[in-house]
């Protein structure tokens, strides 16, 4: 979530950089073990490989703010697992200020189903990199921050999702993300069947 003043100039600054995923964490326990990506459809990388964004075709969804990059999303045993990174690389010239304030709010949650009668939610269980609110963080013009968010892992055969963080107010733009995708299979036993 960031400070709504600095929102209107940051839309003007359209970053044409390529930021690359951030370095693997370290698992603290075995579920935090990451599961290889084995798709390999265009658009979509194996794990460890670097990323180019923006990634219109690889699933990494569409956000409110310019300045918020989802640039990976993983699987492991327990947790579906959002790499993003929020700045800028360069200063637009008419910004006045001295950076953006953020932080991320506990009660998000990621939303999936057909449609909103429908849902099915998967909570926040913990963040890597960013503070949660009410603390928060500055950032300053040029630095980018690059942050993991920890929710409860998606249901097999859960492929489409949204990242919901809260609802827009006039002093604060919450970070809501639409469109993600990444192949999880139903099992087997699961699975409708089909005659």
């Amino acid at each position: 979530m960031k400070n709504a003043r600095f929102l209107p100039i940051l839309f003007l600054a359209l970053s044409g950089c390529a930021p690359t995923r951030p370095n693997q964490p370290t698992a603290t326990d075995e579920s935090e073990y990451f599961v290889a990506n084995t798709t390999e459809s265009p658009g979509m990388s194996r794990l460890g490989q670097k990323r180019l964004l923006p990634d219109p075709h690889g699933g990494l969804g569409t956000t409110n703010d310019l300045t918020l990059r989802v640039t990976d999303i993983q699987l492991t045993k327990q947790y579906t697992v959002l790499f993003l990174t929020f700045g800028e690389d360069r200063q637009p010239s008419n910004y006045q200020s001295g950076g953006s304030s953020i932080s991320f709010n506990s009660d998000a949650r990621l939303l999936a189903g057909p449609d909103h009668e429908h849902l099915k939610t998967f909570r926040f269980v913990k963040a890597e990199g960013i503070v949660l609110s009410p603390e928060s963080q500055t950032v300053q013009v040029g630095e980018q921050v690059k942050f993991r968010l920890y929710f409860e892992r998606l249901d097999k055969g859960t492929e489409e999702f949204s990242l919901f963080e809260c609802e827009d107010t006039k002093d604060q733009t919450c970070w809501n993300v639409r469109g993600m995708h990444i192949s999880n299979p139903a099992d087997s036993a699961t699975a409708p069947n089909r005659r």
